[in-house]
């Protein structure tokens, strides 16, 4: 019944209006939002006609719809209009079912055909088994022919080896085209929720002046749609060089496939309805919320952070993105044509990637730590700003972590952590500690402590390394920390913070080693807390 519903439909606009499909040509990706941009050209003859879109998602912003047309097109009004679909028109599930089926059925058939081989392999087996047996009877009887027996082994022999061959050949395939089962499946499965139950069209009525093929765009905005930023940054400590690959990280489940699209990101906030009125300012009495509130909001907060993000694979990296500054936004313009589907994988596009010279030191915190962190030092000379965003971080070929990175401005320093270094080791041990109460009517306790740091350098090269040891500090008046020593002397201290700095320049197999002791003096019977 449905589907003589949905012809009928069709019978209706092709007699009283015009169904255009135009391709999607542009796309600007915002934080939260996608502008697309459809255009083609269309035949029009003269007077009025009313213009249909075909199916839309309906995600589409109603009041971001704006139609553009040639000269001599005049558009009358435009109206946005909510449909309501079967879902079993959607082209893309019937069409991934149908090859789903065919592997299904192709995969049946190779498992058939194992079982046979499987069958011909044990008869083998057991020819092989029993042949022995029999050589050895018909010896005794002095009735065995050699020449028969050498003929049969023979056939046995090179039956197994074909029978094997085929199970691995078959085997493969088997494997093959399961993995292209499971895959069509988790689509499936993803696509199952999000079928396109309700669809939008975008009608409006055009009159022409005279016969011809005139340029139409149409452009709406949809929710559904947002970009981050993604680094790559490899390091390569013996060129002095550090390699940052700046990408834009897209996701959308609008509903609709872009394929073959130019793609443009923006860091801009479109407004849409304009901007916000002075509207009065009310107070008025709380009311207690209603029960069903509360219990929805306690519900939802037992589910925040347990959503996680799938891994994704290094993007291949084509040319650099065109960058443009404007007042209020940055904007990126991907070069070459892309396509992203709609769905939950994310895709990455390049924006840019720069090579920058770096200066490499190390630096360690014994007492929080006993690893070696690189660092690379640079500063950013392209006119490229680099945005917040999310890095992973590589030593030549070798991942080595995850970090977050603050905006860099044009000709600013940055500093970047880009990994640890096992080939320089540190030992950080208490080597004494002593406890002690004092006096008689106004007690009090004192800890002595002495502590030990080796440092030492395996790698085939002088490094440069920044060694901070802690001093504990006092946030109350009447906890002391005092007889503070180091050997040999720091280079630079921080009181505030309790920090002491090593700047040191060791060659290969060079060892460093500093002695460290303070005590702590607090009235008797109180706890202290974080002592060591």
């Amino acid at each position: 019944m449905l589907k003589i519903i949905l012809v009928s439909s069709f019978i209706y606009v092709s007699l009283f209006g015009k169904t255009i499909n135009l391709p999607i040509g542009n796309v600007t990706v915002y934080s939260d939002r996608a502008e697309i941009e459809r255009r083609g050209k269309i035949r029009l003859n003269t007077g009025y006609t009313n213009l249909k879109t075909a199916f839309l998602p309906a995600e589409i912003l109603d009041n971001s719809v704006r139609i553009i047309s040639d000269k001599g097109v005049n558009i009358q009004d435009i109206k946005v209009n909510t449909v309501y679909l079967d879902t079993l028109l959607d082209r893309r599930v019937k069409k991934k079912k149908k090859v789903l089926d065919s592997l299904k059925f192709e995969i049946k058939g190779m498992k058939d055909n194992m079982a046979v081989l499987m069958k011909k392999e044990t008869f083998l087996d057991s020819i092989t088994i029993i042949s022995p047996k029999n050589i050895s009877k018909n010896l005794l009887k002095g009735e065995n022919n050699v020449e028969a027996w050498k003929n049969a082994l023979k056939f046995i022999g090179n039956n197994l080896v074909s029978v094997k061959r085929k199970k691995r050949f078959l085997k493969r395939r088997i494997d093959k085209i399961q993995n292209r089962i499971n895959k069509l499946q988790r689509e499936l499965n993803e696509w199952s929720g999000k079928q396109k139950k309700v669809a939008k069209e975008i009608s409006f009525p055009v009159t022409v002046k005279n016969n011809g093929k005139y340029n139409i765009t149409i452009k709406y905005i949809v929710k559904n749609a947002s970009w981050s930023v993604k680094y790559n940054i490899r390091a390569y400590p013996d060129e002095n060089a550090i390699d940052i690959a700046y990408f834009g990280n897209i996701r959308q489940e609008t509903g609709e496939d872009w394929n073959n699209v130019h793609i443009t990101l923006s860091t801009s906030a479109p407004v849409i309805g304009g901007i916000p009125a002075p509207n009065p300012w009310t107070i008025h009495y709380a009311y207690p919320e209603r029960k069903t509130a509360m219990k929805f909001d306690k519900t939802l907060s037992r589910y925040k952070g347990m959503l996680g993000q799938k891994k994704v694979s290094p993007a291949y990296v084509p040319p650099p993105a065109y960058i443009k500054s404007t007042d209020i936004a940055i904007v990126y313009m991907i070069t070459g044509k892309k396509s992203i589907p709609s769905g939950k994988t994310p895709k990455k596009v390049l924006i840019s990637k720069n090579r920058f010279k770096a200066d490499f030191s190390y630096f360690a915190i014994p007492r929080i730590s006993k690893n070696v962190y690189l660092k690379a030092k640079g500063e950013n000379i392209t006119n490229l700003i680099y945005l917040n965003g999310n890095a992973n971080i590589f030593v030549e070929s070798e991942y080595v972590g995850n970090i977050s990175i603050n905006k860099i401005a044009p000709q600013q320093k940055f500093e970047i952590p880009v990994g640890i270094d096992r080939r320089i080791q540190i030992t950080h041990k208490l080597v004494k500690s002593l406890h002690e109460i004092r006096g008689t009517i106004s007690k009090t306790e004192k800890w002595n402590f002495k502590f030990k740091t080796i440092v030492e350098n395996y790698r085939e090269k002088p490094i440069s390394l920044t060694l901070i040891e802690q001093i504990p500090v006092s946030k109350e008046k009447d906890i002391r920390v005092k007889n503070i020593g180091f050997s040999p002397k720091q280079d630079s201290v921080d009181k505030n913070s309790g920090n002491y700095f090593w700047f040191l320049n060791l060659q290969s197999k060079e060892k460093f080693t500093v002695q460290q002791k303070f005590s702590v003096e607090w009235p008797y019977g109180k706890k202290i807390r974080e002592l060591l």
